[in-house]
């Protein structure tokens, strides 16, 4: 058996015998798909009753409370990120949004402040998910459109240029 393998089998039967249970992956994308949705207060709801980024339910990244506190917030941030992707936010806003957020708190001096980065960062991925119109937009291909719009706004596109990109014939009536 590896080192990490067995790393693995002491975690999960020192979370057995001592009753310290991760969040439910179904809880988790729970709270995640709400934020991709924009809606705050269940947000709020969820997140009072989760343990703390940092707590020892959620796993331990590392034995230094703040790098592990910044690991916990940076996996957090990317899993967002690319949930909002999903639901419709466009892609240059979310990654812009997450490596703001990461870089405020790469900045943070402790774990509460890191911690408090956290929320802020939840709470803008929420309000910006609600205040966008494409998150009720489930074609692939439009949102796929609008990105490649936002991505190359100041040249002349083409409806061909455009149908190509994401993989559509152009159609003219």
């Amino acid at each position: 058996m590896s080192d990490i393998m067995a790393e693995v089998t002491r975690s999960i039967f020192f979370e057995r015998e001592s009753d310290v249970k991760h969040p439910t992956f179904d809880r988790e994308i729970a709270l995640y798909i709400l934020i991709a949705e924009g809606k705050l207060e269940q947000v709020k709801a969820l997140w009072g009753n989760a343990p703390k980024a940092d707590a020892k339910e959620r796993g331990v990244l590392s034995d230094d409370p703040r790098r592990n506190m910044m690991y916990h917030m940076v996996s957090m941030t990317a899993v967002i990120t690319r949930i909002c992707i999903a639901k419709g936010m466009p892609q240059d806003v979310a990654y812009k949004i997450s490596d703001a957020f990461i870089r405020k708190a790469d900045r943070a001096g402790s774990v509460e402040d890191i911690r408090a980065v956290q929320w802020e960062m939840v709470v803008e991925f929420t309000e910006c998910a609600a205040n966008i119109t494409l998150v009720n937009i489930n074609s692939k291909q439009v949102r796929d459109c609008v990105d490649y719009i936002r991505k190359n706004a100041h040249d002349n596109i083409t409806v061909s240029e455009l149908a190509e990109s994401v993989g559509l014939n152009e159609v003219l009536r």
